[in-house]
Parts: C-alpha cells; structure tokens; sequence
C-alpha cells in the first residue's frame, strides 16, 4: 500500500473509533443518542477531545484557566501555555464528524473533501480553488459547477457537508 492509502486508512479507522467512543461514552451516561451539536472540542497539548456539554457547561470547570466563559455548541477550546481561547462555533471538520454532524463546506481541507467518491488530491485542489474563486459556497448547487462533479457526489456532499457562510 502507498502512503496515501495508508493515510486515508487511519483516517477512515480514526473516524470509525471516535463514532465507537462517542456511542459508548452515550450508552455509559445514560444519554441515548445526543445531537451532534451537543459537544465541545477542547485541545490541550496538541490533542483534541469531544466532550459533552452536559459534562462540561463550563470552560471554568476544565480549570482556572477559562474563568466565566459559557460554552456553546461546536466551541472550539483551546488551552496552551496557561490560557484559554474560546472559539464560538470552532470545533473542526473531523470533530463535527465524529459527533454525528456534518462538516462544514467552506471550511474544508483537501483531506476532508476526498472523503467524497470520485474526489483524490488534485479534484479536493480543484473544489477549493472553485471556492475560494466564489468567495465562498452559498449553495450545494455552486459545486456542480464543475462538469465532473456528477450527482452522486452532490448527493454524498449533503450527507457529509453544511453550507456555512463563508
């Protein structure tokens, strides 16, 4: 296997362990299934970690660094070096994913966008070019500007993406 396939591959397999982890931590709390929305991305020391905003209302309960800040859905925490940075609606494509939501179009890499069939490096490259060229998708529609993007990739960009404004 090349490198590529096997980049993709532990990212496929760290996909499928965030899911496992997430319907496990939801069957221990009791929860039942929790919205997507309903978690928090906090990074410390160059690791991320969903957690649940029921058990984490608060960045002030992960420590004194976040005194008062009231955590919303998809807040992206960040602590390093001693201080907190709240990120209103930041949490990452992959953390979006692994929480059961969508990821968000118009802020997507290229690795994200070869999670679609039928899209390798040079097509991601080609999707972002079209995006930035436009400022920015307003609409699914916006992507099939391109001739070869076909309508099953329409269909598997609305299973995995949102149009947020750019």
């Amino acid at each position: 296997m090349g490198a590529r396939a096997n980049s993709e591959l532990v990212l496929v397999i760290l996909i499928l362990l965030a899911a496992a982890g997430l319907q496990c931590f939801q069957r221990k709390s009791g929860a039942g299934r929790a919205a997507p929305e309903q978690f928090v991305e906090f990074k410390d020391g160059g690791n991320s970690f969903l957690v649940s905003l029921e058990r984490a209302p608060s960045a002030d309960r992960i420590g004194q660094r976040c005194p008062g800040e009231k955590l919303f859905p998809m807040d992206s925490v960040t602590i390093a070096r001693g201080s907190c940075r709240v990120e209103r609606g930041g949490a990452s494509n992959f953390a979006r994913l692994a929480a059961g939501g969508k990821m968000s179009i118009n802020a997507a890499g290229a690795a994200e966008l070869e999670l679609l069939p039928g899209v390798g490096q040079s097509r991601a490259g080609k999707i972002i070019a079209l995006r930035q060229g436009l400022g920015g998708f307003e609409s699914f529609a916006q992507l099939s500007q391109p001739k070869w993007f076909n309508e099953e990739m329409l269909i598997e960009a609305e299973r995995f993406f949102t149009v947020t404004e750019p």
